[in-house]
C-alpha cells in the first residue's frame, strides 16, 4: 500500500532540476511547504505533475479521492483493476499524474516501519490518477503486488516510474494500459533503526 511518503532536505533542488530537464511547467514558482522536508499523509497537499493542454505542469493537489461509502478517502487504487472500477476508470483514461517524492514508508506485521528510496537518491516518482471534486484537484496513488525489496514487508506497493517515463505515463494511453506489469526499477529498503538492506525492488 502507500499511506505515507516523505520529502527530504534535498528534494527542492532535485525536483526543480528534474522539471527543468523534462520541460515541466510550474505556474507558481512559490511552492511553499510542498517542497519542504516533511512526511505527507492522505488528505494533505502534495506536489503533483499532470497534463495541462499541450504540456505537463506541476502544482498542488490533495491526496485521496472522497470515498463513496464513508467519510474517509481513497488514498490508493489497485493498478490491476483501475480500468474497471467506477471510482477510478474515468480518471485512469483521462487524468493520469505523477507524484514526485523522496521515498515512501511501509509497515510490516510487527509494526516496524521501513523506508523505501532510490539508491542514487533521485526522486521516487509514484504513478497516480486525479480528478476534481468541488473545485479541488485530488489524486490517488496506484499500487501493485509487492516485488523485490518490498517482499516480506507488505503484499502491496506503489507503482513507481523513472523521470524518463513521466511523459509516457501521462500522455500515452497504450503505454499506460499495462504499465504496472513492466519490470520495475530498483529501490533500497531501510528500517527505522538505520540498518540498510541491500535488497532491490520495485
Amino acid at each position: 500500500m502507500c499511506y505515507r511518503f516523505y520529502i527530504d532536505l534535498f528534494f527542492k533542488r532535485k525536483v526543480n532540476k528534474l522539471m527543468a530537464e523534462k520541460g515541466i511547467f510550474v505556474p507558481d514558482r512559490d511552492l511553499g511547504k510542498l517542497i519542504l522536508p516533511r512526511d505527507v499523509h492522505p488528505t494533505e497537499t502534495a506536489l503533483v505533475i499532470a497534463g495541462v493542454k499541450d504540456q505537463l505542469a506541476a502544482g498542488p493537489m490533495n491526496w485521496g479521492f472522497a470515498s463513496p461509502v464513508d467519510k474517509g478517502v481513497l488514498a490508493n487504487a489497485r493498478a490491476e483493476s483501475v480500468k474497471e472500477k467506477y471510482s477510478f476508470s474515468d480518471s485512469f483514461m483521462k487524468r493520469r499524474c505523477v507524484i514526485p517524492t523522496s521515498g515512501f514508508y511501509e509497515w510490516n506485521v510487527h509494526k516496524a516501519r521501513f523506508k523505501f528510496f532510490r539508491e542514487d537518491e533521485e526522486p521516487v516518482m509514484l504513478a497516480g490518477i486525479y480528478r476534481v471534486e468541488s473545485g479541488i484537484s485530488k489524486f490517488t496513488v496506484l499500487t501493485r503486488e509487492a516485488v523485490g525489496s518490498m517482499i516480506g514487508i507488505h503484499d502491496r506497493m506503489p507503482v513507481t516510474l523513472t523521470g524518463e517515463e513521466i511523459h509516457q505515463w501521462i500522455r500515452d494511453d497504450d503505454y499506460a494500459a499495462d504499465f504496472y506489469k513492466r519490470e520495475p526499477g530498483e529501490l533500497m529498503r531501510e528500517q527505522d533503526d538505520g540498518q540498510i538492506s541491500m535488497d532491490f525492488g520495485i
